[in-house]
């Protein structure tokens, strides 16, 4: 009875590589853990680009109007914000075939965060106009998803401030120690960088 509706996406041919292994795990407990606790609390789990369903006249009344690099979690974004939600359908598996080469997971993940932050800089305005109209839980909770890329940022200095404090005032720092810092500020660097760029 719902207009839109997620189904359980699971990795189809889990088991052809590492990448595809740990897809099958990121799917599973993206199901069990996000989409399907979520609509358990009447909350509104995000549509994944497959194995989802939209009603016709839905479509027909408001239109597919995405252009981010995203556009299932956009229109998750526009449904949410038009007072509807997305339900979750756990017994509706879907077996999506995931990358297997670990280059072609990487472009796939870069291309799902800067396609968040598209969304976040197209819907954040009207997000606070329709939270400030009627608040509800479940607008706050997709804002939540949305603001983990920015967080990153502030994380990213955050990071290299205190380890610089960390070297400052504790004289004796082993080499071991200066390791690890420059090797967790250069790590955190070059993923708010592929992100972001």
């Amino acid at each position: 009875g719902s207009d839109v509706v997620q189904a359980n996406r699971l990795a189809g041919k889990p088991f052809r590589s590492t990448v595809t292994k740990w897809y099958a795990i990121y799917w599973t407990a993206y199901s069990f853990l996000y989409s399907y606790p979520r609509y358990s609390l009447g909350l509104s789990p995000f549509l994944t680009g497959t194995g989802f369903a939209v009603r016709t006249s839905l479509l027909q009344k408001y239109g597919w109007k995405t252009t981010s690099m995203t556009e299932d979690v956009e229109y998750s974004i526009q449904t949410c914000l038009r007072g509807d939600k997305v339900a979750f359908a756990i017994n509706a598996i879907c077996y999506d075939e995931q990358p297997h080469q670990l280059s072609v997971a990487f472009r796939q993940l870069c291309r799902w965060c800067t396609g968040t932050y598209q969304i976040l800089g197209r819907y954040f305005k009207q997000w606070c106009r329709s939270m400030k109209e009627k608040p509800t839980i479940q607008k706050f909770d997709n804002l939540a998803l949305l603001l983990t890329g920015p967080l990153s940022i502030v994380s990213l200095f955050m990071t290299i401030i205190i380890n610089v404090l960390i070297v400052i005032y504790f004289q004796r720092v082993r080499l071991i120690q200066v390791i690890f810092i420059l090797l967790s500020i250069a790590g955190t660097y070059f993923m708010t960088w592929e992100t972001t760029r």
